[in-house]
């Protein structure tokens, strides 16, 4: 129950409306009044988390009033490790029954509990809506799962089989538009892995698009559950430039939305598609319109480093041992006379279609006065181990940094986000950072430099 918790704690709620009420009582399955129960509302107001306690009286009834149009999560709770998170839907000035019947000594969960509510398609809708984001969040343990395994077929087919439990949901369910809201997040976000694991052919992309035609631009509650917007921007003409997009950063009246919109954006086109001309446009409204917010900070660290690393300039000095034979020391001097192209990478599923490309540069390029050095972020060698024998072998040079991003190496390199890469001449000079070593721009830049 703590991973629904967490997930459920992105629940957000928007615009001041006149007050909504849920109304009813808290017992246990024989209808007996359970006098250590509690009952709270979580939400999430512009990322910022409200718990508010919520009174019983003694007859076990409760009263809930809400001046906004959207998202709530009702806590309830027997003691501190049995807990249960209901996810609820609010609408304008809406009048709400739901009744919670709980086991009083098993542990809370949607298995062991009764809803009951006045209200037509209520208890199905709350019932929808938990599944969904269960399905959501068994994508996510699979994918931390990854990062111990590395084992790229486990993860592709475990995300399959939730995102088709996802759609079967979507097709049943015979909420309204708001109520399914939710619904087609939980299948965005998860379809979120396949784009990672280079399988978007394999995402419905008809849900996809239904999703924005039933929640245009100006819906207030767009924001009122995380969304992962790289699935939308990757099917849609033009990406991030998408008309939708544009729509929802000039008509949605949430700076909270558009805020983490630009920061998507800006990092959709650092990462994914390399296209550093579209990540300054969006990083420059970011910062323009957002210049306090910890997504501008973060966007700045990435900019700085790549202002940090300028070409022409000489490499800092390192020193790293290979994890295939620690005789040998990779250093500034290891690699004079010859092109090495230096990569970051996480020892996870963000790195995977980056390792193809370099495999594929490794192998295109094998006779040149040319080298490739991979420092492997990872917590174990054998999170390395792994990714080899899923992946690539990565016949090429492998160094180990175990404090990932936070190691010296990292740090030399002023590297605040995975995957990096930098082409270091046969003289030690920089000559590219980022971008241009990257993706599908990879191959081309190296063929530029080795007269191939």
């Amino acid at each position: 129950m703590k991973k629904i918790f967490l997930i459920l704690l992105f629940s957000l709620i928007t615009n001041w409306t006149k007050a909504a009420t849920i109304n009813g009582s808290i017992a246990d399955l024989n209808n007996k009044i359970l006098k250590h129960a509690e009952i709270s509302v979580a939400m999430n107001i512009d990322g910022k988390v409200n718990v508010n306690k919520v009174d019983i009286n003694p007859r076990g009834e409760y009263s809930i009033y809400i001046n906004y149009d959207g998202f709530i999560n009702i806590l309830v709770s027997l003691d501190s490790t049995n807990n249960l998170t209901i996810p609820f839907f609010v609408q304008n000035a809406g009048n709400y029954n739901l009744n919670i019947y709980l086991p009083k000594e098993q542990k809370i969960n949607f298995r062991n509990i009764k809803l009951e509510s006045k209200n037509k398609g209520l208890v199905s809708g709350i019932y929808d809506m938990y599944n969904a984001i269960y399905h959501a969040g068994m994508v996510e343990q699979a994918n931390r799962d990854f990062k111990e395994d590395t084992d790229i077929n486990r993860l592709i087919s475990a995300t399959y089989t939730q995102l088709t439990s996802i759609e079967k949901l979507i097709k049943q369910s015979k909420q309204n538009n708001e109520n399914k809201f939710i619904l087609y997040v939980c299948y965005i976000n998860a379809a979120y892995i396949l784009n990672l694991t280079h399988k978007l052919d394999s995402v419905n992309k008809p849900i996809v698009k239904d999703f924005i035609k039933k929640y245009p631009p100006e819906t207030s509650y767009l924001y009122t559950f995380a969304i992962n917007w790289e699935i939308v921007a990757a099917i849609l003409d033009s990406g991030f430039k998408n008309k939708y997009f544009a729509e929802i950063l000039e008509k949605n009246t949430s700076d909270f939305l558009k805020c983490n919109l630009l920061y998507q954006a800006t990092l959709y086109n650092i990462y994914r598609v390399n296209n550093t001309k579209d990540a300054y446009y969006f990083y420059e409204k970011l910062l323009i319109q957002y210049p306090d917010s910890p997504q501008t900070e973060f966007a700045k660290n990435i900019f700085v480093t790549s202002n940090q690393l300028q070409t022409g300039k000489q490499a800092p000095m390192f020193s790293l041992n290979s994890i295939d034979n620690h005789k040998d020391i990779f250093d500034n001097n290891y690699f004079l006379g010859k092109y090495l192209l230096m990569n970051f990478l996480l020892m996870d599923s963000s790195s995977i279609n980056e390792i193809n490309n370099i495999d594929e540069a490794y192998n295109a390029f094998y006779d040149a006065p040319f080298e490739i050095l991979t420092i492997a972020l990872a917590k174990s060698i054998n999170n390395i181990s792994q990714m080899r024998k899923n992946t690539s072998q990565m016949n090429w040079h492998v160094a180990y940094e175990p404090a990932m991003l936070n190691g010296q190496i990292a740090n030399t390199f002023a590297v605040k986000q995975a995957p990096m890469s930098i082409l270091i001449a046969p003289d030690g000079t920089i000559v590219e950072v980022g971008n241009n070593v990257l993706g599908d721009n990879l191959i081309p830049t190296l063929k530029k430099y080795l007269n191939q």
